[in-house]
């Protein structure tokens, strides 16, 4: 059985639909704004999350357990998987600005490319098969990123004083 997808936007946070207990089917899924996933499944071909173009905004904040299902998708702005977050991302995840994976959180992908910064917090874990990555990867103190595959120009810079 779906769940209808409930509409809350926390005006201090961002602006953009809000999908709770939501399962959400597409083909293909474009979203100009914000969105936050909390306990979501959302499945489609491809995913964009910020418009198509040069103006660099849209950013996917993930909560809760769930899994997004697609084989590709794009983020304009910045992805961040919450605090004590657990998600899934399968296929190929793009993200035109940052990465943040939260401390106690789990995020899972088969491959990321991070145009941005992707900093890994205390007590979380990132898992990959390939992690491409164009400027700075930061893990800090007992913050894990596990990939089979990790490429990228930038710098590396792994933290060993707690947060």
């Amino acid at each position: 059985m779906e769940e209808i997808p409930q509409a809350i936007a926390p005006p201090d946070r961002f602006e953009g639909p809000v999908c709770q207990w939501a399962l959400i089917s597409w083909k293909y899924m474009t979203n100009c704004a914000a969105t936050q996933l909390l306990n979501s499944k959302w499945e489609s071909e491809e995913i964009s999350v910020g418009p198509t173009g040069q103006v660099v905004y849209g950013s996917l904040f993930l909560e809760g357990k769930g899994m997004i299902k697609a084989s590709i998708t794009y983020v304009q702005s910045l992805l961040h998987n919450c605090k004590d977050a657990n998600y899934i991302i399968s296929g190929a995840v793009i993200v035109n600005g940052d990465v943040k994976v939260a401390r106690g959180s789990v995020l899972q992908v088969d491959n990321l490319v991070v145009l941005g910064d992707l900093q890994v917090h205390s007590g979380a874990l990132l898992t990959a098969h390939k992690v491409t990555v164009s400027r700075t990867t930061i893990i800090n103190t007992s913050g894990q990123l596990v990939a089979n595959e990790m490429n990228g120009g930038g710098r590396m810079r792994i933290n060993l004083e707690e947060e």
